[in-house]
């Protein structure tokens, strides 16, 4: 396609959604005679192919883009009529007035700035060398204590508990001999020493593995355990704490960078704002509130500009 691709707006993608009710058969035969490159549109000499349509679907979001490809036709016909209509418009030179090319660098702004922002992320990932000399560096943030895996149910009394103990001790699996004797669920819950009961860790850290405890009374009701596992203190794998290590390089290499492009760039630019002038202009308190954000895109969270 030869000329620069429109947006659709949210309210025609909207009125796609709400159609996408019900999926449109194609033939077989149909689909086969339909490539990449097959020409699905033209306005004049510009062509659109399905290529181009696919990239435009790819930047949708995921509800409007699912909406969008089962509505294909109407949303072609949209991207038509958005183009017709604004060649349409520069034709009668209204993308020349003032007005509108200040709202025209406005949204370049926030394109740029949205796309800069998505740069500054992607050059923020730390490399796996960094996440490794993290962890090292960090081994008492990812040691983990010792704890049990246990099932555990609420039994109505202690005679239940019992009676579910008596069974599993027989052969039956722990969860069908409670099924047989309450309707209490099972749940899965894992623990270290000082997280739970005084009375529930001493039981459950003496249990060996699929032992199912006494019963024990708590201060809530009396509850039978099982033990799935017992994991000593350890050292959490590298693989496993590697996202966690991720998401914390990353939002401080983003800051970092963000600070050290933010004072380049302004450095660069000579940049000046008059604070002082601009503080006398301030209207009085008793004033209607101003919109909470100016005009334009902010940028990443934290992000302040350099004095």
């Amino acid at each position: 396609m030869r000329r620069r691709p429109v947006w659709i707006g949210a309210l025609a993608l909207a009125v796609l959604l709400v159609g996408a009710v019900l999926p449109v058969r194609v033939a077989p035969e149909a689909l086969e005679a339909v490539s990449d490159d097959t020409v699905v549109a033209r306005i004049g000499e510009t062509t659109y192919t399905l290529a181009d349509i696919r990239q435009r679907l790819a930047r949708l979001e995921a509800p409007y883009r699912y909406a969008a490809e089962r509505r294909l036709p109407e949303y072609v016909r949209e991207v038509v009529r958005r183009e017709v209509l604004a060649r349409e418009a520069r034709r009668l030179g209204l993308d020349r007035a003032p007005a509108l090319q200040a709202e025209l660098e406005e949204a370049v702004q926030t394109i740029l700035l949205r796309a800069l922002v998505k740069q500054v992320m992607i050059e923020a990932m730390p490399s796996p060398e960094e996440v490794q000399a993290y962890y090292q560096a960090h081994e008492a943030e990812f040691r983990l204590p010792e704890q049990v895996e246990v099932d555990q149910v609420r039994v109505g009394t202690t005679a239940v508990g019992e009676a579910i103990r008596a069974a599993v001790a027989a052969g039956q699996p722990f969860e069908a001999a409670v099924a047989a004797r309450t309707e209490a669920p099972v749940a899965v819950a894992m623990f270290a020493r000082g997280q739970r009961e005084s009375e529930v860790e001493r039981v459950t850290f003496a249990l060996r593995v699929e032992e199912v405890s006494p019963p024990v009374r708590t201060r809530e009701a009396v509850y039978l355990f099982h033990l799935r596992a017992h994991h000593p203190a350890r050292l959490q794998p590298l693989e496993a704490a590697t996202p966690a290590i991720q998401a914390r390089l990353s939002a401080e290499n983003r800051e970092r960078r963000w600070k050290q492009l933010e004072e380049r760039v302004w450095a660069a630019e000579g940049v000046q704002i008059h604070e002082d002038l601009l503080k006398v202009t301030i209207p009085p308190s008793d004033s209607p509130p101003a919109a909470a954000e100016p005009p334009g895109a902010p940028g990443p969270p934290g992000a302040v500009p350099p004095k």
